[in-house]
């Protein structure tokens, strides 16, 4: 992804890279769930669900508004670096508010246009390294999870099965029917 994101990246690996993210956050998102709802009494599952629904928001939030607090604070000065003697400070911070007016610099000043899309693949490039960075913290911590055997049992903690009968296995019959 930081490879494909830059301003020179092919179709292809655009989706690729958004391909895999999906199917990664996907698989991420159902395993959190799984592993949350077998490890609590059936009673607390709608409410373990609600919390790791929240905590995952959460966590979007807070990755939003750093790469938003980063986008504000390095677009403008690598526009400013990139755009000095091209375009004037007031042209600047046009193109800062507004892609459109970056855009429209593509017939009528290509040299602006270049150093806007480059602005821009720079400032995107430090944001996919943190991120990428980030995201092996998650990985890291699926090495700890417990390895929760699913079985016909509402969960792995009660011991009933999906009518709510008493069953009771054991570790033996757990190594025996894996």
């Amino acid at each position: 992804m930081i490879r494909s994101r830059g301003a020179r990246g092919s179709t292809f690996e655009v989706v690729i890279t958004q391909v895999l993210q999906g199917l990664g956050g996907g698989v991420a998102s159902a395993s959190c769930q799984l592993l949350a709802q077998a490890s609590s009494p059936h009673q607390d599952v709608a409410t373990v669900t609600a919390l790791v629904l929240l905590f995952a928001e959460i966590g979007n939030a807070c990755g939003t508004a750093i790469a938003s607090a980063v986008w504000r604070d390095h677009m403008p000065k690598e526009l400013a670096n990139r755009l000095a003697g091209i375009l004037n400070s007031t042209e600047i911070t046009a193109v800062f508010g507004s892609v459109t007016s970056a855009v429209s610099y593509k017939t009528t000043n290509p040299p602006a246009y270049e150093a806007v899309v480059e602005s821009y693949a720079a400032v995107m490039k430090t944001l996919l390294i943190a991120a990428t960075a980030i995201a092996v913290v998650p990985i890291i911590l699926a090495v700890f999870a417990k390895n929760i055997y699913l079985t016909d049992t509402q969960n792995a903690v009660e011991g009933e099965d999906l009518a709510g009968r008493a069953v009771a296995i054991n570790d033996k019959e757990k190594d025996l029917e894996a």
